[in-house]
């Protein structure tokens, strides 16, 4: 991996964390709108995909541990879920644009699998990347 190449997904990954970050904000306001906001629980994971996603495009060594982290979480974590999820299909709902979907089991199980699969391949290559030699050099 050359420098420019390690630059180019340092900045693909940077730019993933902060539309993730987006998007969680996103929810939280359609969460609000939609239902009661609880006082105790605040969903405020947007700051911290916002903050990852910046301090990665700003070459902070902080911002590099803490992708690591929430990917290695996410790509441990995915697996699990996932087999929890197809162990009682019965009590996965899926919604799509807020309107709840009836669907069967099988399709249930397949997007549980795909969507598993996928965030699965995506944490895991954020891992692979953020530890590749060239790219740690970037935050040195």
């Amino acid at each position: 991996m050359t420098t420019d190449t390690a630059q180019r997904w340092l900045r693909i990954i940077g730019w993933g964390f902060v539309v993730l970050g987006a998007l969680s904000a996103l929810h939280t306001l359609l969460e609000w709108m939609n239902h009661a906001p609880n006082p105790i629980i605040i969903n405020a994971s947007f700051l911290l995909y916002a903050l990852v996603g910046y301090g990665l495009l700003n070459q902070h060594t902080m911002a590099r541990m803490g992708a690591l982290l929430l990917a290695a979480v996410v790509a441990i974590g995915m697996p699990i879920a996932a087999v929890v999820m197809i162990a009682d299909l019965a009590n996965v709902d899926v919604t799509l644009f807020g309107r709840a979907m009836t669907l069967s089991p099988v399709v249930k199980g397949v997007l549980v699998v795909g969507a598993s699969a996928v965030t699965t391949a995506v944490a895991g290559g954020v891992v692979y990347v953020l530890t590749r030699e060239r790219v740690a050099q970037q935050f040195g």
